[in-house]
């Protein structure tokens, strides 16, 4: 059969943006050309007309269309799959991803789809496409719900597959060369699925609860040698590849894979990688077998500067000093340092969300990247938002668009400000505490009070992020802010 898969990859990045890499999606095709399937993709990066979308339909002339969707994405996901019914009554539509996983019941009554995948879909995408083909019934394959005359057949979700008994990524499902990744020279992997900690803004916990699996299950790490010929097979075949992103939630999290993974890959690959870990991991051991393995940049998890909305809201438990640590570790290592952050919490306050830019001041982040708070369903903190009447019904295509709740304490616009100018904040903090103690806290005090004014942040605020989109592609934003900073602020400083 021919499956073609719609990937609605619009994430708010305005004009060319090249589009992402999809493990799940790559993963998919690959067991579907397994099983003697042919697949294709739609990959929609931009706004697109309805007959724009009927022509790449024609083109691909799928015998099944499938769709995949974050919560962000599913709006528009939507509207392509009603747009379809409109010329491909007939064919069998399925939606699978992260949304339709946790909120199911609510996209099983819409009438659009006439499966949905539940959970990770290589084996139940292959049954339902190998019974669909036969003719056969559909109706009882483990995670797949089967909608038929307002009817809909509810299936278990099957044990969780072991990682190295997959084929390889079909990353030639993609136009490869031409992704965000691929033009900064990265390759994207995954040598894991899963992460063991309850945060109550991330979907894992939710996701072990749909699979009603203990940790150990649910984390799962591919065999070393399975996950090296991988990353060989990738430099093979896309030779611009010159660094490797692994984006699992965190490599070094079973310690006796990891020792021997850095071991190997040093002797095998030794190209430069970049990987994610938690703060609490960030020791002696783990740091210097990054920077015996090549890693050139650690990412790490702030979140908020306020460590009380750190522990108790998001359930991260980790405090500020673990967190000077861990980034003192990686200049100890010699390893760049990135941080994630989020602005605009529940009951967040402006002084809440500018800590949150000075502790990545204060511990010399080399490169920061912030996002706005979005409830995704299923976690705690959707259900704390909706319990507290905090959602309103605003779509988003992304986590760094806009918010979603009912602020209170702040403005939306203070929010989309200190998103938008995250790391020029930080480089002047940073700066600012770069001075003497006397100069430091004057100008601290400055900063913190023209940013807390709520006058400046119901009329300035609009203007500097509407000057800030317009602007943004000739970087006159960055000059122009980086001339203030140093010839008035910086300066008066020192007089």
């Amino acid at each position: 059969m021919r499956v073609v898969i719609v990937y609605p990859d619009v994430i708010g990045r305005g004009r060319g943006w090249p589009g992402s890499y999809h493990h799940g999606l790559a993963s998919i095709s690959a067991v579907l050309k397994a099983s003697g399937h042919h697949t294709a993709l739609i990959h929609v990066k931009g706004k697109i007309t309805k007959q724009e979308f009927f022509g790449m339909l024609e083109e691909k002339s799928p015998d099944i269309l499938g769709f995949t969707a974050t919560t962000n994405q599913f709006p528009l996901a939507l509207n392509l799959a009603r747009w379809a019914r409109e010329i491909l009554s007939a064919t069998k539509m399925v939606l699978g991803g992260t949304h339709v996983t946790l909120d199911a019941e609510n996209v099983a009554t819409m009438g659009v789809f006439d499966y949905l995948c539940i959970g990770e879909g290589e084996e139940p995408m292959a049954e339902l496409c190998n019974a669909l083909e036969a003719e056969a019934d559909p109706r009882h394959i483990q995670n797949i719900w089967a909608i038929q005359n307002n009817s809909v057949f509810r299936n278990p979700v099957r044990p969780l597959v072991d990682l190295s008994n997959l084929p390889f990524p079909d990353k030639a499902l993609f136009d490869y060369s031409n992704l965000e990744y691929a033009r900064q020279g990265r390759g994207a992997f995954l040598a894991s699925k899963g992460c063991p900690y309850n945060c109550n803004y991330c979907c894992n916990q939710a996701l072990r609860k749909v699979y009603q699996c203990n940790v150990d299950e649910y984390v799962r790490f591919k065999k070393v040698d399975y996950l090296i010929e991988e990353i060989k097979r990738e430099l093979k075949d896309h030779p611009f590849v010159k660094k490797v992103y692994f984006e699992d939630d965190i490599l070094p999290l079973r310690m006796n894979w990891f020792r021997e993974f850095t071991k190997v890959y040093k002797n095998e690959i030794s190209i430069p990688f970049i990987c994610n870990l938690s703060p609490t991991m960030a020791n002696d051991e783990v740091m210097a077998l990054l920077h015996e393995a090549g890693c050139e940049q650690v990412q790490m998890g702030i979140e908020t500067g306020n460590q009380e909305l750190r522990i108790k809201l998001l359930r991260r438990a980790v405090t500020n000093e673990k967190l000077s640590g861990a980034f003192e570790a990686c200049k100890r290592a010699g390893i760049k340092s990135f941080s994630f952050n989020m602005v605009g919490l529940p009951n967040e306050s402006m002084s809440d969300m500018l800590e949150t830019v000075k502790i990545n001041a204060r511990l010399l982040v080399d490169k920061v990247v912030s996002t706005i708070f979005y409830p995704y369903p299923g976690t705690q903190l959707h259900r704390f938002s909706l319990e507290r009447g905090l959602i309103t019904r605003k779509e988003i295509p992304s986590y760094g668009h806009d918010t979603v709740l009912k602020v209170g304490r702040i403005n939306r616009w203070q929010i989309l400000f200190i998103h938008k100018y995250f790391p020029l904040l930080v480089a002047l903090y940073r700066r600012i505490y770069s001075l003497g103690p006397h100069r430091r806290e004057f100008l601290e005090n400055i900063a913190d009070k023209v940013l807390k004014a709520q006058p400046v942040a119901l009329s300035i605020y609009p203007i500097l992020i509407w000057a800030y989109s317009a602007l943004r592609s000739t970087r006159i934003t960055e000059r122009l802010g980086r001339v203030v900073l140093e010839n008035y602020l910086f300066r008066r400083g020192k007089r």
